[in-house]
């Protein structure tokens, strides 16, 4: 039924933590980083964790995953939410991700990162963020926590996300992720998903700029209400 004219949690399974209900564009960051059983991955932006489950889950529950959560009592719901449904091996630091050290040994093997940071959601609103200043705020925090992730020595895969219909939370900080570092390259995200990303104009001359932006439309990943039967989302 709609949002507010059902209660979920009312289902038994639900109430005890056996059945995680979440839209399906939420369900493709953790698809899509394919995280390793017995691995080391961290979820950057956890709270309130049905990701961070479903990367538990995709783990069979072995290994560790690193969920950070800056603010206390959003750490304090993840820790009670990860207990309610079985995930053990995930291990709640209630601070900043940019905060992490990566040359902290507890970090050292992580090999996976995803991060689904704030942003606008503009996909998920009926009255979406449109204030270009706020706007560039959160692609400038959303650029930094991608960069940082890619600082950890050990990591091979990020996954980058936002419930955002905007280009300047998607497509464009993909492309300033691209052009701040020369380590990672784009990889095609979940390539049997028919709808991929916008065409940005080219931001300089030459061909290179074009290369870049066709590559970003074919590779990352979008949702559209209600089309896909799911909320605005975007993934790389």
């Amino acid at each position: 039924k709609p949002k507010g004219q059902s209660d979920i949690s009312r289902i038994p399974m639900v109430a005890s933590g056996e059945v995680v209900v979440q839209q399906k564009a939420s369900c493709f960051p953790a698809v899509a980083l394919n995280p390793p059983i017995g691995g080391v991955v961290i979820d950057a932006c956890a709270a309130p964790g049905n990701k961070t489950s479903h990367v538990a889950a995709l783990m069979q529950n072995k290994g560790t995953v690193f969920a950070f959560e800056q603010n206390e009592r959003r750490a304090q719901l993840l820790r009670e939410m990860m207990t309610l449904k079985g995930a053990s091996i995930v291990q709640t630091k209630h601070m900043s991700f940019l905060d992490a050290d990566p040359d902290d040994p507890q970090y050292a093997d992580v090999t996976h990162i995803m991060l689904d940071p704030s942003c606008s959601s503009s996909g998920m609103s009926v009255t979406p963020e449109q204030d270009p200043k706020r706007l560039q705020e959160l692609a400038d925090d959303q650029t930094r926590l991608v960069l940082h992730a890619m600082r950890f020595p050990a990591v091979v895969a990020v996954c980058y996300s936002t419930c955002s219909v905007h280009e300047l939370e998607n497509e464009q900080v993909v492309r300033r992720i691209l052009r701040g570092q020369s380590t990672f390259g784009l990889a095609p995200a979940m390539p049997w998903w028919p709808r991929r990303g916008h065409l940005l104009e080219p931001d300089r001359p030459g061909k290179e700029a074009n290369r870049m932006v066709e590559q970003i439309s074919q590779m990352v990943v979008r949702t559209s209400y209600p089309d896909d039967a799911t909320i605005g989302f975007f993934l790389a």
